[in-house]
Formats: structure tokens, sequence, C-alpha cells
């Protein structure tokens, strides 16, 4: 049980990155222009993504 949420976790973090990733190239796209709020905002939910896989891996090994 513990590999699946383990994977699954994992999975969810990576997702979380790639959000991030994505937001930093909205931002880098639209560089000159007012809309790169748009970015910023993408790369703010991919970190607060991100931190909550670490918290997650942090609950999960606190059970364990």
């Amino acid at each position: 049980m513990e590999v699946l949420l383990y994977a699954l976790i994992g999975i969810f973090g990576a997702l979380s990155v790639i959000v991030f990733l994505w937001g930093f190239v909205v931002y880098l796209a639209r560089l000159g222009t007012e809309r790169r709020v748009l970015g910023i905002r993408i790369m703010e939910w991919g970190v607060a993504l991100i931190l909550t896989a670490i918290a997650l891996i942090g609950v999960l090994r606190f059970f364990e």
C-alpha cells in the first residue's frame, strides 16, 4: 500500500514540476507584454503543488 502511495505522490510531484515549467514558458513567451502575469500565476500554482507533494511525503513518512 505504501509503495502505491509513494508512486502516486511521485506522479503528483512530477506533474507539479511540469505545471511550474509550463508557467515559466508562458512567462518567457509573454515577457514584453502585460499578460505575463498569467505565467507568474501558473508558476505560483506550480510551487504550491510542489510544496503540497513535499508535505504529503512528510506526512506519509511520519505515519510509517
